[in-house]
């Protein structure tokens, strides 16, 4: 699926008639339980000259512009290759389900947000999980290694202690 969206964004004209030169720097799904099938994968692409990211989607086999916004970081966004990506969002699914049973038994996500994107040329699959109970669960999984290689949990009294 991300290939397959990705080639046909890459290969539309609105994509090609103004944003050739951008390149891919991440993808992103919102998913809500139980309305997974109506979720759609986000593409960001950067552009060099303008300094903007432009979000595409496909929805229904058409390919959709989202919005342009500005990049506020210092840094130039690496290019994300879809080529190596080695794991699916199926096998992803697996190690966040692996991780809950093993670590939060009773609990299940409401939402999931996850992010692929490049980090130190490697692909990571960043994900934010908000769970019934409020806890919010933040993981990075190595796509190279098919493990969690960075888990925070933040609770809601510790969220709201954050924004006093």
């Amino acid at each position: 699926m991300l290939k397959g969206d990705y080639e046909k964004i890459k290969h539309s004209e609105e994509f090609n008639k103004i944003f050739s030169d951008s390149f891919l720097i991440s993808c992103f799904l919102n998913e809500t339980a139980g309305n997974e099938e109506n979720s759609v994968w986000e593409y960001n692409f950067y552009s060099p000259e303008t300094k903007k990211i432009n979000s595409f989607f496909v929805r229904d086999g058409k390919v959709h512009l989202r919005d342009a916004s500005e990049l506020t970081s210092i840094k130039e966004p690496e290019e994300l290759n879809l080529n190596n990506l080695n794991l699916r969002k199926p096998q992803v699914t697996s190690i966040v389900n692996d991780f809950l049973k093993k670590e939060h038994k009773n609990e299940k996500p409401s939402k999931t947000i996850i992010i692929v994107e490049s980090e130190n040329n490697k692909i990571i699959w960043s994900l934010v999980l908000i769970l019934e109970s409020s806890k919010m669960i933040s993981l990075k999984i190595s796509d190279e290694k098919f493990n969690i290689i960075e888990k925070k949990i933040i609770t809601l009294n510790e969220m709201i202690a954050g924004v006093k």
